[in-house]
């Protein structure tokens, strides 16, 4: 089943809104917020609905009242070139980012949007988040009317730590 989705989503540089058709099981309506290496932030709003064009409205981000460093950490590192990254640094979690979280996926885009990308794209990204973003699991995921295809590899979180080795998450995650 599949079910309408309004989707807003501001990166460091930025900004992408998508109104289309999710799996239900992808739909987690939320506020994501999530923190990366070199001030790379992501900042997403997801809702779910149920019924004919009911995601014909606008769709915002909520304010945030706290984006400042919250003392806690985790380790961080991003890449375009694999599903798995190793930690080579740490970030520190802002706001209501609480969890150290680690996601691997392959990407693959149709014909459409294979001209102003590569077809299939590999990344991997470990930082902060915030609890929402710590419910999406291993598995496939259709965006914009099948014109994206995610493949999620690997999807872990645990509790961010004030020090960051005790929040190493492990490399051989399967």
């Amino acid at each position: 089943m599949f079910f309408p989705i309004l989707f807003i989503a501001v990166g460091s540089n930025s900004a992408y809104v998508s109104k289309g058709c999710i799996e239900s099981e992808f739909c987690i309506p939320g506020f994501y917020s999530a923190s990366a290496l070199n001030g790379a932030n992501f900042l997403s709003n997801l809702e779910c609905c149920d019924s004919d064009l009911c995601n014909r409205r606008n769709i915002s981000l909520p304010r945030l009242r706290n984006s400042i460093p919250n003392g806690l950490q985790c380790p961080a590192c991003f890449t375009f070139s694999s599903d798995n990254c190793n930690p080579t640094d740490t970030v520190a979690c802002l706001g209501l980012e609480t969890q150290c979280f680690y996601f691997g996926a392959t990407v693959t885009f149709a014909p459409v949007v294979e001209q102003l990308v590569d077809s299939v794209v590999s990344m991997a990204v470990r930082g902060c988040g915030t609890a929402d973003i710590c419910a999406y699991k291993p598995g496939n995921l259709e965006m914009d009317a099948d014109l994206i295809h995610i493949n999620i590899t690997h999807a872990e979180c645990q509790i961010a730590r004030t020090n960051v080795l005790e929040a190493t998450i492990p490399n051989d995650y399967p």
